[in-house]
């Protein structure tokens, strides 16, 4: 057979040509070592010679992918608890994906230059799929948590159930029994292993991500005609939207259980002692991630596709000196530099008042971790997808100019934060506890020295065990802070627990029971209402952002300056925002988890504190944000 006076010999019946007569005219065969499918012998060119299935194959991948960090940031609170850690030590988890992939990022743009890129997209798959292998082992290796039944003291009337009681009799080996909870990792303090096993999990997660995005966007760039390109582009990026929501339902499922499912605990999963199966989500997703990456290795180096000419080609590449006259105007572009500026304070007010709203929810709504994850999921990620879908189809249809979508952009942004704002005024009433009322917050608020009712209860916080005195509405850390000797089931069914003999409650006769006060606080609804409707104003101005930036620059400077703008975005957002949120929220704790001097993670947050947190920080940021863009 003959094309273009080319003659390709009869022996060669591997190579993925199915389309070649349609491209007869126009289309130069590439070598049949770059169109071969398969690996070795196994060439199956009937499926893997299009570049419709790679696209599918490709925005499966994409889906599951962005599902990983988003699960992450479902199940963070979690592990804070699980591990005893400190919100900060959360942001050193989050950061190290982008740590891999600012660093990553040029040597694989370099490899996927050289090499068949489907199959480095593979590779750095099997490495996403081994980043969720590790973050579940911290499971595997240290068991179900025990430290958050409590070593407390039990009776004769509820024998299966552990609990601190008030006793006289000092514990004399708790520390000995802390450092034994230590080593086999029951989480009394920090288990710094399973801190590390999850960090290295993180960063190999962004080196499989960075080889999926700098060498998958651009090779399906190069396989599909230029006028298809925007639309295949478009609808990647589109159904990308559904991994973070994947992400957060499969948090939201997977907390639902016990970190055991075999053997749950007699408390539920509104009990701050709960321990989601928080492992279960990272073996679902690295097996979808594996099964959906097999097919990777079998697409071919290149497509058969029309070739531009030599000429262009050699137009456009760059040179040492191409790439420093490019730099010189991308420094002196005072618009895209400002845009960037100001997207840099957007990214990190937004991400992060994200990534501490699951955690929120928990706090002032009272919510379990499942429902906190699964709120955070609909009304983050979907909302977005509604909102770029319609930000998309006004731009096309009214066709403004690149100062209107910058007016535009503002006006959005600006009804965002002021949803979001009204949502955080939304609360419910700060639980009242005993000690925290009382005492100074200079002085160590749950410190049985202070209250001559418990000073001979020895009581500690290496367990959050609330219950509530319902005659005063008041609440205590656990039972022995409130100085209760006596304990017995009251409704075998709901497995709750009547204290008695209680002497620090308003009498000896008043009714304590297990769990925080209740209250009737209506508000949740229209919280989520608010925010939901914050995230979609938000995602209107999406696609007139990106056109804000394409715009901003020459045709022939646009992949360049995107290329230094996701670099920025790298290093002066996406890794500060956890490392600035996760040590402004642990700095409202109220009560830390210790043993033996040694801290964990925050049992109780300063919730009038946290509010502020939030609100002044992301304000700040947008107010920056919204400078850069007007200037």
């Amino acid at each position: 057979m003959a094309t273009n006076g080319n003659t390709v010999s009869s022996n060669d019946n591997n190579n993925c040509n199915n389309d070649q007569r349609k491209l007869e005219r126009s289309a130069t065969i590439l070598s049949s070592k770059e169109i071969t499918c398969g690996i070795g012998g196994f060439q199956p060119q009937f499926f893997f010679a299009s570049a419709k299935i790679f696209v599918i194959n490709f925005s499966i991948l994409a889906i599951l992918q962005g599902a990983v960090f988003t699960y992450m940031i479902g199940i963070i609170s979690t592990l804070e608890k699980r591990y005893a850690f400190e919100t900060k030590v959360s942001g050193f988890l989050l950061i190290a994906d982008n740590l891999s992939e600012m660093v990553l990022s040029p040597i694989v743009g370099y490899l996927g230059s050289k090499y068949n890129r489907s199959r480095l997209i593979a590779f750095g798959e099997m490495v996403v799929v081994l980043s969720c292998l590790l973050s579940a082992l911290p499971y595997f290796i240290y068991g179900t948590a025990t430290h958050l039944g409590s070593h407390g003291y039990t009776n004769s009337s509820s024998s299966s159930i552990n609990f601190d009681l008030c006793s006289v009799i000092e514990d004399s080996s708790s520390c000995q029994l802390d450092v034994n909870d230590i080593d086999g990792g029951g989480g009394r303090s920090t288990v710094i292993a399973a801190v590390v096993i999850l960090w290295i999990a993180c960063l190999l997660n962004g080196l499989g991500y960075t080889a999926f995005y700098t060498i998958g966007l651009p090779y399906v760039d190069d396989n599909i005609k230029k006028k298809n390109s925007p639309l295949y582009l478009s609808t990647i990026s589109t159904i990308r939207l559904l991994g973070p929501t994947l992400g957060f339902t499969l948090s939201s499922i997977s907390l639902r259980f016990y970190e055991n499912p075999l053997m749950p605990p007699s408390f539920d999963n509104r009990d701050p002692r709960w321990i989601g199966a928080w492992w279960i989500g990272f073996i679902v997703l690295g097996l979808l991630i594996f099964l959906f990456t097999i097919p990777m290795f079998f697409f071919p180096k290149s497509f058969i596709k029309i070739e531009e000419s030599e000429t262009k080609r050699d137009k456009n590449d760059s040179t040492f000196q191409d790439v420093r006259k490019r730099f010189v105007r991308f420094s002196k572009n005072s618009l895209l530099l400002c845009h960037i500026i100001g997207g840099v304070f957007r990214l990190v007010g937004y991400l992060g008042y994200y990534i501490v709203k699951p955690k929120y929810i928990e706090l002032q709504y009272r919510q379990s971790a499942s429902s906190a994850s699964f709120f955070t999921g609909i009304t983050s990620v979907a909302t977005m997808a509604i909102g770029t879908m319609v930000g998309g189809l006004m731009i096309r249809s009214l066709r403004p100019s690149a100062r209107i979508i910058a007016i535009f952009v503002v006006l959005v942004e600006f009804l965002s934060s002021v949803a979001i704002f009204g949502g955080m005024f939304l609360q419910c009433p700060t639980p009242r506890f005993f000690g925290l009322e009382q005492m100074n917050p200079s002085i160590n608020p749950l410190s049985t020295n202070n209250f001559q009712c418990n000073q001979n209860c020895d009581c500690s916080v290496e367990v959050y065990q609330p219950v509530c005195n319902l005659e005063s509405n008041m609440n205590y850390f656990s039972p022995c802070f409130a100085g209760c000797k006596e304990a017995i089931i009251s409704d075998q069914g709901s497995g709750i627990l009547t204290f008695h003999n209680c002497s620090c409650a308003s009498s000896t006769s008043s009714i304590v029971t297990s769990g925080l006060c209740q209250n009737d606080c209506n508000r949740f609804p229209m919280y989520i209402t608010l925010i939901a409707i914050s995230n979609t104003i938000a995602s209107l101005s999406r696609t007139g952002d990106t056109l804000l930036t394409l715009r901003a620059v020459d045709q022939e400077d646009k992949s360049f300056a995107m290329g230094i703008m996701g670099t920025i975005f790298a290093v002066f957002a996406f890794i500060p925002y956890p490392l600035i949120f996760g040590a402004l929220i642990d700095s409202t704790c109220l009560i830390w988890e210790k043993t033996c001097g040694k801290t964990g993670n925050c049992w109780l947050y300063d919730l009038d504190k946290y509010r502020p947190v939030m609100l002044d920080v992301l304000r700040i940021y947008m107010k920056m944000n919204k400078k850069m863009i007007t200037m």
